[in-house]
């Protein structure tokens, strides 16, 4: 048979505990990428001395207990829902971000869906293109309000849901011009950061998005402070679903 070597044991040790982390957390995303965070972090821990500083991944999510899902439909059901998350709200993400980094005089980038990442920008609840009224309070407000612009929100280029709903079909982000000016860009000038708050980028409009509503002038610097963007969607892949996650 063929000999495994012990610093191959190790990682798959590793890899193993990274998977169980990610099922713990959130049993239907099961993907590489994610798990892929954890090695990159582990990698880079293993090249620093015995006493130099870790890098750190702080865990932000609830703790679920998904033994109450037992069919797709469970989902849909609020009171199964309500004994998943047993309470916990997003204050409570904002309160690891508060007292295990900001009390510490530390800083974090917090890495999560866009939806979570809004600080002074607050998300709006939209019924068949109607604006019915500012939704939950997300762990990027709550860490505003203690903070003030110390916490910003840099969003990644991606799609977003048109202004019929959250359940309507996807638009291209700012209308479609992010995109239009990568297809005539070459290249290597694809993949760039830039500020939104007073600078033209931010003045990119965003009409046929949900995110307008509730708001008089909205634009991209209406929504965030930064955008990164690391190409034209039409260049995107899916995740990699991890074999035998379930």
């Amino acid at each position: 048979p063929r000999m495994t070597s012990r610093s191959s044991l190790v990682h798959l040790e590793h890899e193993q505990l990274a998977r169980l982390i990610t099922f713990r957390q959130y049993v239907h995303w099961g993907f590489q990428e994610y798990v892929d965070i954890y090695r990159s972090a582990w990698q880079l821990n293993q090249t620093l001395p015995k006493k130099g500083r870790r890098f750190r991944i702080l865990g932000l999510n609830n703790s679920p207990d998904w033994s109450p899902v037992h069919a797709d439909a469970d989902r849909d059901n609020p009171d199964v829902m309500k004994a998943v998350w047993h309470g916990e709200d997003e204050s409570d993400w904002a309160r690891v971000i508060l007292d295990r980094v900001v009390a510490r005089k530390e800083k974090a980038l917090v890495y999560c869906g866009a939806h979570h990442a809004f600080t002074e920008y607050r998300q709006p609840i939209v019924n068949n293109g109607k604006f019915i009224r500012f939704g939950d309070v997300r762990v990027g407000n709550h860490v505003f309000e203690a903070i003030g612009k110390r916490a910003i929100t840099v969003l990644l280029h991606a799609p977003w849901k048109s202004d019929e709903g959250y359940e309507s079909r996807w638009v291209r982000a700012g209308d479609g011009y992010i995109d239009a000016v990568l297809e005539e860009l070459d290249p290597e000038y694809r993949r760039f950061g830039v500020d939104t708050k007073d600078t033209p980028f931010g003045r990119i409009p965003g009409s046929t998005a949900i995110y307008r509503h509730g708001y008089d002038a909205f634009t991209l610097g209406t929504i965030c402070d930064g955008y990164v963007c690391d190409g034209p969607l039409g260049s995107f892949e899916g995740v990699t679903p991890i074999r035998d996650f379930v």
